[in-house]
């Protein structure tokens, strides 16, 4: 004899021995069911969520002055750095009359000297430039009076 298969053993132990095919459960449906999802906020939630936009605009302002004062912060210590650079003794160089001589404070760190760019280091390190500079009067090169 064949058997059906979507009939259950008939000796099972403690099971469920109906077989369910073929059936679907559907959730009810209502036609207030959209109107209720869209009923408006309570003057609590309103409340609420000004609360947290304020909150959130507080926060967003403490971050703006945090970004603010770090970068004052970072401004002021490249001011130091630049005033201890300047309180350095400045480099001299011997020119051809046995003067000395130094770039002014109103010399730009690179130069365009005859189409080739020289810093202030390099300059100082070539005579024929330097002499040049001085002999040319140059305002960015100054004698050092001791």
């Amino acid at each position: 004899m064949a058997e059906n298969p979507n009939t259950a053993p008939e000796e099972t132990k403690g099971a469920d021995t109906t077989a369910q095919v073929g059936t679907e459960t559907t959730a009810p449906t209502t036609t207030t069911g959209a109107k209720e999802e869209a009923k408006k906020p309570t003057a609590s939630e309103v409340k609420k969520a000004q609360k947290a936009a304020a909150d959130a605009e507080k926060k967003a302002d403490a971050a703006v002055k945090a970004a603010e004062a770090a970068k004052q912060d970072a401004a002021d210590k490249k001011a130091e750095a630049l005033a201890a650079e300047n309180d350095l003794p400045k480099p001299t160089f011997t020119g051809e009359d046995e003067r000395k001589y130094r770039f002014s404070e109103t010399a730009p760190k690179t130069m365009n000297i005859d189409g080739k760019t020289y810093t202030q280091a390099a300059i100082m390190k070539n005579d024929e430039l330097m002499n040049t500079l001085i002999n040319g009067n140059s305002s960015f090169v100054e004698p050092v009076y001791s």
